[in-house]
Formats: structure tokens, sequence, C-alpha cells
């Protein structure tokens, strides 16, 4: 067991997936940024706590125009502090030739100063601010965002997977590494409960494939409550439409449950079928509705109908009351 406290007394503590927060003084402050963040796991985590947490105007500060997007193309970008905001990966894109295969990665990172968000490869990140996310627990209300977890295969084991935390949290997939170029190939989230662990998994048959999440908590430790989704996932497979319409951008964030699979540039056998591949979460105006929404879409090759790109998104209310 790790602890750690800064000079108001504030401490806390891991505990296999779940955080718990002590705070001592009843004072309002910031969790220090651990010295080393361990991307495999294992490390104190990346948090922000305060004694009555600081909430912001939805409609004012929420909206799909304050939504922060950063844009990769075989290149790493930082964007906002882990201490006021969220990040997900929000678009992936396959490599073409010569190098082929998919590499999205948003992680925590310390740099010394402060602890950001970066992503790397090619695609999409997204933020909001932690401060959209609100919950009723008053003073033991907690937001926490946890260290980055990592999985990764190799031919001898095609499924590997890791732990994250528990069901009270969302737990977030923020891409994946994945060069075997194997049409199957996927990352995935599998949600826990309020006493067992989600996971992280990365599906491929081919050495070094890899996936990434992140995990998010909002609301009060121990309390038995599982995290507030939206009830239904939204998924584009193999045979159904190349956009659909998700939640209200006011009401939270969607990201994604699982990417791929189908999302290499070469289709083994299948020449016709080869071309760029991508599949994204972002903000659009829903003009039957009259409003922002997330929309989960798709893009491939002209005529591949039988080789499209699949994804499936979750969504998260900003409100947790419990």
């Amino acid at each position: 067991m790790k602890m750690k406290k800064d000079r108001f007394a504030l401490a806390s503590w891991k505990f296999g997936p779940l955080v718990v927060g002590v705070l001592l003084t009843g004072l309002s402050c910031t969790l220090a940024p651990d010295e080393d963040l361990d991307e495999a796991g294992g490390d104190p985590d990346v948090a922000s706590v305060t004694a009555e947490l600081t909430t912001c105007s939805v409609s004012l500060s929420c909206d799909h125009d304050d939504i922060q997007t950063y844009t990769v193309d075989q290149t790493t970008v930082y964007g906002p502090s882990t201490s006021t905001h969220l990040c997900w990966a929000s678009q992936m894109d396959t490599y073409g030739p010569p190098t082929y295969g998919s590499y999205l990665r948003v992680e925590a990172v310390n740099l010394g100063f402060d602890v950001k968000w970066r992503v790397s490869g090619i695609g999409k990140m997204s933020c909001t601010k932690q401060c959209c996310f609100s919950s009723n627990g008053g003073g033991n209300d907690v937001r926490w965002i946890s260290e980055n977890f990592v999985t990764n295969t190799q031919p001898s084991q095609c499924l590997k997977r890791a732990d994250t935390w528990w069901g009270d949290a969302m737990t977030i997939n923020q891409g994946m590494s994945d060069w075997g170029a194997g049409t199957s190939d996927m990352s995935s989230i599998t949600y826990g409960g309020t006493s067992t662990a989600g996971q992280i998994d990365m599906h491929t048959c081919a050495s070094g494939g890899e996936a990434y999440a992140t995990s998010f908590f909002v609301g009060v430790p121990h309390s038995g409550h599982n995290v507030m989704p939206q009830a239904s996932q939204f998924w584009l497979n193999y045979s159904n439409g190349d956009a659909l319409w998700m939640m209200d951008v006011l009401d939270g964030i969607c990201v994604f449950r699982r990417i791929g699979p189908t999302l290499e540039y070469h289709i083994p056998n299948q020449p016709s079928a080869d071309g760029h591949r991508r599949v994204k979460i972002e903000p659009a105006y829903n003009s039957s509705t009259g409003t922002w929404q997330w929309q989960l879409s798709r893009t491939y090759p002209y005529g591949a109908t039988n080789w499209r790109p699949e994804a499936q998104a979750r969504c998260f209310y900003y409100d947790q009351s419990q």
C-alpha cells in the first residue's frame, strides 16, 4: 500500500481497483501529482479532491463549443491538466502503407510541474472540464482520475486483460496499438460491479498489441452506487448504418467502449477493400431534435461494405447523483 499526503493533510490510498479518499482537515485543496506515474498501473492516482465539489454551469461551460479537441497525425500533442479536465480517445484512424496498422493512445503524463493529458498516434482526443460532473454527496464527494491502464498481447496469447477500477467509476477505452493487421483485432472494456473490477481487453494474435484505459470516479467512495450511464449502448456493427445519434452534449459525454474489429487498412485477400478506415465520436447538430448530440460514426473505402470498421460507445451523465 502506498500513501501520499500534501501539506494540507489530504491523503489517498488505493486498494486494488478502487480508491478511497480521506479528508482529514475539511480544507479544500488539490492532491499533488505523483512524482512518477507508472503507465502500466500500480502507482498512486492522479487525483483532484475537494471538500465540496466546485461545479460549473453546464449550459455555459459544458456545451459543444466547450469541448476541446486535439488532433494527431503520427505525432504527439499535450492537452490540459488532469486536475481540471477529463480527456478521452475520440477518433481512431488507420495507418496506410508502408506502415499499416492502428495506433492511438490517450494517457496522463507527469511533466514535473503538472500532470497533463497526452495523445499520440493518428486520431483525436477530446476533453471536457471536470467541473461539469457533479454528485450529491456534499463534503464527501470526490473526483478521481486513475493511473493509466495497459494490457498487451503476444502470439501465444491472443486475448489479454488488465483490471481497471470498479463499476462505480467510468472506465474509458483510450485507444490501442495494433500492427498485426488482423481483421478481428479490437480493444474493449468490460464494466465492473460495485465490488468487482472492470477490465480493458486487447484481442489480437500479433505480438505487441496493446490496449489502453482510464477510469474516472465522481461521488462518494464506498457508497455502493454504480456509475450513472445512459441505459443504451451504441454499436456500429457489420450490418447497420454508418452513424448513430447518442446523448445530448449538455447531458454528458460519450466515449468508446470498443474499438474494432475491421479497422485495418489492408484486408487480407480483399485488395478491393483496402483503404483508410476511421471511427469517431464527436458533437454534431441534429436537425431533427434541434440539439447538439454526440454522434458515433465511421468511414471506410468506397464499396467495402462487407469490411466496415466497427465501434461501440457508451455515454455517461454529468450528473452522477446517487
